[in-house]
């Protein structure tokens, strides 16, 4: 039984996504997350990126020091993305991640007045 879409009017793109790979018993090998700086495994904010999101107001997120990165998460997430709905496809259902999801994970206030910054081209 193939566990893909029954209609690929919306998941146009099953045949070329992880999960058939996965399914037909192929070993894809490790997922591998370059940082910038390889022989660190922290990602971390340079001067100019956190001057950027301090202007716009994510004081926040710009604290933050250093995330590490877990590779078999990002792994997981990665095979269960689909890039055409935004959604992630688990055995339960589907999920997504809001802009709430992420005014909450970093402690963002999300009542009060609108807050916009310069549009910044480069």
């Amino acid at each position: 039984m193939d566990p893909g879409p029954l209609d690929k009017q919306i998941l146009t793109d099953q045949d070329n996504h992880i999960s058939k790979v996965i399914w037909e018993g192929q070993e894809l090998g490790p997922l591998k997350c370059i940082p910038a700086d390889p022989l660190n495994e922290f990602w971390e904010l340079n001067e100019s990126q956190e001057e950027l999101v301090c202007m716009v107001g994510l004081h926040n997120v710009a604290s933050i020091a250093k995330m590490k990165i877990h590779h078999g998460i990002i792994w997981s997430l990665v095979e269960r993305w689909r890039p055409e709905t935004n959604t992630f496809h688990f055995n339960f259902g589907e999920a997504t991640i809001t802009l709430e999801d992420v005014a909450y994970i970093y402690g963002l206030p999300i009542d009060g007045r609108l807050v916009m910054g310069r549009t910044i081209l480069g």
